[in-house]
């Protein structure tokens, strides 16, 4: 007889919950056959991204049996991270002269579910043109990235504010938003002058860089207007 792992690849989904794992024979166990199981983290992390009752633990294919299984719990999460692995493998611990062993390893990967969407955090901004800056917060809805820093060019158009250092510093800027943060914030300098000319406006956007893959797309809030209150 062979035992074996019935899959060398398995793919699970995150929001999956569980994933069973068969071990099988490929005849009827004419007396029991004990098999040891180890579990080992790749990308993914036991206790994080999946959870077993222990990471080395013994599996009994009864007598008259042709197969035994056991689950995996999968660990659904807000984290964007891409999808991750972790290895499953065998070893046999009866002694019967006529059982060998095939496929002994199986590689599990469990395919992410979070999208991490970019936005501003509203759509229209102040500043005092006396404090020499405006703050608008850029953040990540649906989650966080723990694996990369996400790097957002924001660009920036003249309306009533005029940019080239004129009213506010207008040229096109990286927000990062740094590993396991879910936000950051476009600093927009602005010219504190002595010229009584009002409220004044400017406009920033942003588009999210295919660079960064279907897991970080952009979110509700991709426009923005940002209002210079005169303090002249």
């Amino acid at each position: 007889a062979v035992v074996s792992l019935r899959r060398s690849q398995y793919s699970v989904g995150e929001g999956d919950n569980t994933l069973q794992v068969d071990i099988i024979l490929n005849t009827q166990a004419s007396e029991d056959v004990t098999v040891e199981v180890t579990v080992s983290d790749g990308s993914a992390t036991g206790g994080i991204d999946y959870a077993v009752s222990s990471t080395r633990f013994n599996i009994v294919i009864s007598a008259g049996s042709r197969s035994s299984s056991f689950d995996v719990a999968i660990i659904d999460d807000l984290i964007q991270e891409g999808n991750e692995n972790f290895s499953i493998d065998i070893r046999l611990l009866s002694s019967c002269l006529s059982l060998s062993l095939s496929t002994s390893s199986s590689v599990v990967t469990i395919t992410d579910n979070d999208v991490a969407m970019i936005t501003f955090s509203s759509s229209l901004f102040a500043g005092l043109e006396s404090s020499g800056v405006l703050m608008a917060p850029l953040l990540i809805s649906g989650g966080i990235v723990s694996n990369r820093n996400i790097d957002i060019p924001i660009t920036f158009a003249s309306g009533t504010a005029l940019g080239n250092n004129i009213d506010f510093v207008s040229s096109m800027q990286i927000a990062t938003i740094n590993t396991g943060n879910n936000s950051t914030f476009v600093t927009v300098m602005i010219t504190d002058d002595d010229v009584v000319e009002g409220n004044e406006t400017f406009s920033m956007s942003f588009t999210v860089p295919s660079s960064l893959g279907p897991g970080v797309t952009a979110g509700a809030i991709t426009s923005a207007t940002g209002t210079i209150i005169d303090t002249s």
